[in-house]
C-alpha cells in the first residue's frame, strides 16, 4: 500500500522531483477511498497512518514525528492533518464543479501524500472515488427535491384540512 524510499537525502529528493521521476509502484498499491458527493465540510474520509500501515512499519516514537501533506492541490476540497494524517473534506463535495467529473458515472481523483521528515520520506498514492448523489443519477437535483418537499407539505396541509371538515361535520 505504501511506497517507501530509503536513504533519501535532500539533494537526491530534489533531483528525483526535478527529473520527474515517479516514486511509486503500480496502482495496486494505491489506497482507495469512496465518498458520496454533497458531504458536508469536516467529514472524515480516511486516515493515512492506519490505512497505509505506518504504525506497523515504524516505531511509535517515529510515527509521532511524521508530517503529512498533499503533494499538489486537489480537485476535491480535502485537507490532511499535518501530524495525524486524517483526511477530511474542507468544503461541500460537488461533482459538477470538479473537472472531468461532470455527468460521468465514475469520478476518481488521484492524489499523492508526502510523509516527512526526509529520513522517513514516503509518497503514498491515494484514489478518491466521488460517488454521484442518488437523486442526481435519476435526474433530480437539490432544487427539484426542495420543490417536491414543499408540494408534499402543501398536499398534506390540504388533506388534513379536508379530513377535519369531514370528521367534524359528520
Amino acid at each position: 500500500m505504501v511506497t517507501m524510499v530509503t536513504m533519501v537525502t535532500p539533494m537526491r529528493l530534489v533531483l528525483l522531483v526535478a527529473a520527474g521521476v515517479v516514486i511509486g509502484r503500480p496502482s495496486e498499491d494505491t489506497i482507495r477511498y469512496q465518498i458520496q458527493e454533497e458531504l458536508p465540510s469536516g467529514t472524515r474520509v480516511g486516515n493515512i497512518v492506519s490505512d497505509a500501515g505506518l504504525r506497523r512499519r515504524f516505531p511509535k516514537n517515529v510515527v509521532s514525528l511524521l508530517e503529512f501533506r498533499f503533494l499538489s492541490e486537489s480537485a476535491i476540497p480535502l485537507v490532511i492533518g499535518l501530524t495525524d494524517g486524517v483526511i477530511r473534506t474542507s468544503g461541500v463535495i460537488d461533482r459538477d464543479s470538479m473537472p472531468g467529473c461532470r455527468k460521468t458515472d465514475t469520478c476518481d481523483v488521484l492524489l499523492d501524500v508526502t510523509v516527512q521528515p526526509v529520513a522517513y520520506f514516503l509518497i503514498i498514492k491515494i484514489s478518491v472515488e466521488v460517488k454521484i448523489c442518488l437523486l442526481e443519477r435519476f435526474g433530480y437535483y437539490r432544487t427539484d427535491l426542495l420543490v417536491l418537499i414543499v408540494l408534499i407539505m402543501q398536499l398534506i396541509s390540504i388533506m388534513t384540512s379536508f379530513l377535519r371538515r369531514r370528521v367534524f361535520t359528520v
